[in-house]
């Protein structure tokens, strides 16, 4: 059940904000939202498949020392990994867009998508604690935090959007997607301590 719940508010965060902005600044400005967005969601693929592979290896470690040490040098590659990913992102968006779209493109749509970046780092690290908590049993919590985020990132999203426009809309997803990372950490770390 808290599977499915995950299921059906993670896309609606990921996916239902293109309607709000949408909404607020233009159909016609989207494109300079949603196709960075849209590249860099695919970026995440590598976090998840990792964690997939590593799924199975949290939910068989029975020792919290184990478990705990296990956790933190993934978290750390994953750390490395997502850095590597972001910076040849950063490196190759302004020109990716000239030469895919337009120079005049790429001028509007890099500020967002540094923004995005930023976001995307934060949430291809959060995709570990997120695998841990499902591996152990915790699909409730994930879920709890997610029907939250939905709310508080709505709100937020409006906000922002409103006020800033497209950056502003990035920005209300970066504060989700830290939000995201910091509780799923934070829940992850609490299997660690003794009972």
């Amino acid at each position: 059940f808290w599977v499915t719940v995950t299921g059906i508010v993670s896309p609606l965060m990921v996916y239902g904000d293109r309607f709000f902005v949408s909404a607020l600044v233009g159909a016609d400005k989207l494109s300079e939202y949603a196709i960075p967005q849209e590249g860099l969601m695919r970026l995440l693929m590598i976090p998840i498949a990792i964690c997939g592979a590593l799924m199975p290896v949290f939910a068989t470690i029975a020792s919290r020392t184990d478990l705990h040490q296990s956790y933190s040098t993934n978290l750390r590659r994953m750390v490395k990994i997502m850095a590597g990913l972001c910076l040849l992102t950063l490196l190759v968006a302004y020109p990716g867009f000239s030469w895919w779209i337009s120079p005049e493109f790429a001028q509007k749509a890099f500020p967002i998508t540094v923004v995005l970046v930023f976001g995307t780092f934060i949430n291809g690290i959060a995709v570990v604690p997120y695998t841990l908590l499902h591996a152990t049993g915790n699909t409730k919590t994930t879920a709890l935090f997610h029907i939250f985020e939905l709310f508080f990132y709505m709100a937020l999203l409006v906000l922002l959007t409103k006020q800033f426009g497209l950056i502003g809309a990035a920005f209300a997803w970066v504060c989700r997607v830290s939000v995201d990372w910091v509780l799923l950490h934070f829940a992850a770390r609490r299997l660690f301590k003794p009972t």
